[in-house]
């Protein structure tokens, strides 16, 4: 037998025993590609300063120099909502989420039955029925304006236990909110009446530890998807649902004294909290005009945010007037470095029999978690800039602590997609329409769409469902006048009709920020029969490397078969085959590595 007749046979012998595997044996997953990072986003949603939410009907009053936002806060009286005995009226409170989901931000909010200087929140038909208020003070400029009503009260605590319960069945999960501080008990709702509170004085108007578990409790069975915080961290609510809020950041934040915020979780043996619960609050007041400018800050505050896990914080100045020049980029810092960093590290993208697979590893830069399971979506974006395949990407992306690296995938049938050339997205949903949408810490981020991150590119020329089914050409192996290197020519057979296949003038694998997985031909306008096979002198540009040494192309909706001496490249919807002295690739239903093999095993 001839030489390349018996090479030609043990590649035949060869191909049909990988045809027969398995078709999952068969699959090419593609390997692993970097991304290119970029700096953490300056604003993405659930995280960040915040400022007040403007009161009904008022201007934002925001300054020229405002930071970007993606949340706003809010106070509301229990009794704008509680208007008897287990009857409510959720106007004001719809009213004020309806107004801050339209300006596509998520709210924070929290009720109380007592603000200093402002009117009692205590519900009417409370004080109507006889309760204690008797308990007017004249701190923080209350002058006597409000009361602190009696919460062991077994009526105010029933109230208070009846309006958890009912804002759960109504509210949880509600995209319109981003957290809520449970308040209720204390001035400001924040868990504390000081100076009576039996340590300043002798008077204590804080409830007992029945009733603040009671209510700590209520929360718990009321709110299972939207996040709460509590003020202060304690032995008795440190197994609780709830995260925390540190209210005088910056200033009683670190560890230097036994009251302040650190201290306090190291205390109830909470300091791993934020894991799975958040750590909000308000930057103290006093400090917020010139922490920025002239490091007033008691407690730095980058060393605050790293050491307290924080997401997300009040702080007004930083609206109204706000900041300007280095105090505002060190603002941004601030604001970027709260809570989670998301990035995508690498990519595998690959096509195979119809179907895309897609997988994306992604790490967590930032000092904390995202903390809810907001649906992931990859989707094949063509030359217009229309989606023409979308796919939710399974997974939980509250699970990436920070450090982690965690991998997801997914499959998109390419059924029904013309064979072009697609660019890979994927996003973070944020459930509120209009909400501010989630940005990566990545390079390809808003590059081909806003609010959508390129992951890669994808060519979709074979397996698509949507190429023609060709007839299956014969092979027959016609020597060169070099024996030692026979090259195969591919003979159509006598019922291979013309096709309208294009001849390649050049191949191309481009190489990104990014990555490209596919080796796609820019075609030509000549018709040629369904299978070629050419062997010239071919220049070609693979990752940015040129090859000019001999070059086979194989092309064709059936078998193809593609030869060179140094560079080999075949694709096909049936099976390929690419061999080269240097190098081979192949794109059909065979195994890849298997391919590589006979291009160097064959003698």
């Amino acid at each position: 037998m001839p030489k390349h007749a018996s090479r030609l046979l043990a590649i035949v012998l060869a191909l049909f025993a990988i045809l027969a595997q398995p078709s999952a044996a068969r699959a090419d997953p593609g390997s692993w590609q970097a991304l290119t990072a970029a700096s953490a986003p300056t604003s993405n949603p659930l995280k960040g300063f915040m400022p007040f939410a403007p009161e009904s009907n008022s201007s934002s009053g925001l300054g020229s120099d405002a930071l970007p936002y993606s949340m706003e806060w809010f106070y509301l009286p229990v009794n704008a909502v509680v208007k008897g005995q287990g009857q409510y009226d959720w106007t004001a409170l719809d009213s004020q989420l309806n107004a801050i989901a339209g300006r596509g931000h998520q709210a924070v909010f929290r009720l109380y039955l007592d603000y200093p200087g402002r009117d009692t929140g205590v519900p009417q038909y409370l004080i109507d029925a006889g309760i204690d208020t008797s308990r007017h003070y004249n701190d923080y400029g209350n002058n006597g304006k409000s009361f602190s009503p009696n919460y062991d009260d077994p009526r105010v605590k029933s109230m208070m236990l009846n309006l958890v319960s009912s804002l759960g069945q109504r509210y949880d999960g509600d995209p319109r909110i981003g957290f809520i501080s449970q308040g209720l008990i204390g001035f400001w709702g924040e868990d504390h009446t000081y100076p009576m509170d039996g340590s300043a004085s002798p008077e204590n108007w804080m409830p007992g530890q029945e009733t603040q578990s009671e209510v700590m409790e209520a929360w718990d069975a009321a709110f299972h998807t939207t996040h709460t915080v509590v003020r202060y961290p304690e032995s008795w609510n440190a197994g609780s649902a709830s995260g925390y809020n540190d209210d005088s950041f910056g200033s009683a934040t670190l560890t230097s004294a036994s009251w302040h915020f650190l201290s306090q979780l190291q205390a109830a043996g909470a300091t791993e909290k934020w894991e799975a619960e958040p750590i909000g609050g308000e930057v103290y007041p006093d400090i917020q005009s010139c922490m920025f400018s002239s490091d007033c800050a008691p407690d730095p505050i980058p060393t605050s945010i790293q050491q307290t896990h924080v997401s997300w914080l009040i702080n007004q100045q930083a609206f109204a007037p706000g900041y300007s020049g280095d105090a505002r980029n060190k603002a941004l810092d601030s604001q970027a470095a709260m809570g989670y960093v998301i990035r995508p590290t690498e990519t595998r993208i690959s096509a195979e029999g119809g179907t895309a697979s897609i997988g994306v590893r992604l790490k967590n830069d930032g000092v904390a978690p995202f903390y809810y399971s907001w649906p992931m979506e990859v989707a094949l974006v063509d030359s217009a800039g229309k989606i023409s395949a979308k796919k939710t990407l399974p997974g939980d992306l509250s699970a990436v602590l920070p450090g982690q690296v965690n991998e997801f995938s997914t499959e998109i049938s390419l059924n029904g997609i013309p064979n072009a050339s697609y660019h890979v997205v994927m996003r973070v949903v944020n459930p509120l329409e209009n909400g501010v949408p989630l940005k990566f810490a990545a390079a390809g981020q808003d590059q081909t769409l806003t609010g959508w991150d390129t992951l890669g590119t994808l060519a979709t020329n074979s397996g698509s469902g949507s190429t023609e089914a060709q007839p299956t050409p014969s092979a027959s192996v016609t020597p060169s006048n070099d024996t030692s290197t026979p090259i195969p020519t591919v003979t159509p057979s006598a019922t291979t009709a013309a096709s309208t296949a294009p001849m390649p003038s050049t191949a191309t694998a481009t190489a990104t920020a990014t990555t490209t997985v596919t080796i796609t031909a820019a075609p030509q306008t000549t018709s040629q029969p369904a299978s070629h096979d050419y062997n010239t002198s071919w220049q070609t540009t693979d990752a940015g490397n040129t090859v000019n040494q001999g070059y086979g192309y194989g092309y064709g909706p059936g078998y193809n078969y593609g030869w060179g001496p140094d560079y080999a490249w075949a694709s096909g919807d049936g099976w390929s085959y690419g061999h080269g002295n240097g190098y081979s690739y192949a794109n059909g239903n065979v195994n890849w590595d298997l391919l590589k093999t006979i291009g160097h095993l064959l003698p």
